[in-house]
């Protein structure tokens, strides 16, 4: 994860990205493999920035580099990247999930070359550089080149190996798409479990009855469930944000839940209001802000819009608020955005004092993971044999 590389000098000591910073993704070559990791990489990393006072969406940069047209122009990321006005509803615009720079370049001419030394040699960024465009000997020749040319102190370069490895430790290398995000930290049978963990978690949330979990599990749509799979592999990246970090090594020491919670709402201000500790800067903030947006672009890159206001329907049994056939959602919507839905549903006319605030309110998705000091993923993690670690 992006968290996992940075260092202190880049956050706001509520682990918001500083203004002046910035990260940036560069991808050499943009076949298949590095389009998947793209639009993996760009929803398992969204960062949180800060602007007067309040929580603001802080993209990463992603640059691409390709001589091949059809591959820099793919068309599901240019129409989410050049027709973003599209998405403007009836509510708040939802925040780009990234900044998307195509740059039309022989990977290895003196264009390409001369952009990439005037992006990574900015001593305010962070460049990760994926090499994935030809043979393993092309990629490690490439990789180690572009080692010599950068500055190893803010880059990190990654190279796609399927036969090969490098005596160099300074350069990651991977042999799929699959292995960057779906770390050995976490085995598919556990992801699978953490995902059912998650599910089990929002149905606490908004069901009035007990329900069979599993049956539950077994009944979600396609959309529903790659969905708590994503959010379960990305508790990595809110452990990283936290300064934490996942291990099964038997000699590793980990913290208890009780030092996680107390991290967790480090710098809380005392409130009786739930509702308003929804819009604070503290680190928990940080965290469900940071899972919006992720949810947000998981969303977005599956071809969903934003459900128009004409749409949304209100019953004793439920708020239509989804519609999984057409591919519209209500809430794809920006973090403020959703507090604006929740004062349209409540003046909603079918309403009629059906659903107070707290049936509604959709922002405690977004905190629901580890929320709860009794019964939250840590805990699951914990008894599963994972240690959380003070990350080195």
């Amino acid at each position: 994860t992006i968290p996992a590389l940075l260092d202190n000098s880049f956050y706001n000591q509520n682990k918001t990205i500083k203004e002046e910073k910035e990260i940036n993704v560069i991808f050499y070559g943009f076949g298949k493999v590095n389009a998947s990791l793209f639009t993996m990489f760009c929803q398992n990393n969204q960062l949180v920035g800060l602007k007067d006072n309040k929580l603001v969406s802080k993209p990463v940069n992603y640059y691409v580099f390709d001589k091949n047209e059809f591959a820099i122009n793919d068309k599901r990321i240019n129409y989410l990247m050049r027709n973003f006005d599209e998405f403007k509803k009836d509510f708040e615009v939802i925040e780009k999930p990234c900044n998307f720079y195509p740059f039309k370049y022989d990977i290895n001419s003196y264009e390409a070359t001369s952009k990439i030394k005037e992006i990574a040699n900015n001593k305010n960024s962070y460049n990760i550089i994926f090499v994935s465009y030809g043979t393993d000997y092309e990629n490690a020749e490439t990789a180690i080149w572009l080692k010599g040319q950068l500055n190893e102190k803010n880059t990190k370069i990654v190279a796609r190996l399927k036969n090969q490895k490098l005596n160099d430790d300074s350069i990651v290398y991977f042999g799929n798409e699959l292995a960057v995000i779906n770390h050995s930290h976490i085995v598919n049978e556990e992801l699978q479990q953490l995902a059912k963990d998650i599910d089990g978690q929002y149905s606490k949330l908004f069901t009035l009855n007990e329900l069979d979990l599993e049956n539950y599990w077994d009944n979600l749509s396609q959309i529903e469930l790659y969905s708590n799979y994503y959010s379960a592999m990305n508790i990595k990246f809110k452990l990283n944000l936290m300064g934490l970090d996942l291990t099964k090594d038997e000699n590793a020491v980990s913290i208890t839940i009780k030092d996680f919670m107390a991290l967790y709402r480090e710098n809380e201000k005392n409130s009786n209001d739930n509702y308003q500790k929804y819009f604070g800067t503290s680190l928990r903030n940080v965290i469900a802000y940071s899972e919006k947006l992720r949810w947000n672009a998981f969303y977005l890159f599956n071809g969903y819009r934003p459900m128009p206001a004409k749409m949304i329907k209100i019953s004793d049994q439920e708020i239509y608020r989804k519609d999984h056939d057409k591919r519209l959602h209500a809430c794809l919507i920006s973090h403020q955005g959703l507090d604006s839905l929740h004062n349209f549903l409540l003046k909603h006319p079918d309403n009629k004092g059906r659903y107070s605030l707290n049936d509604i309110d959709f922002y405690k998705y977004d905190y629901m993971c580890f929320d709860n000091p009794n019964d939250n993923l840590i805990e699951n993690l914990l008894e599963n044999g994972y240690k959380i670690i003070k990350k080195n």
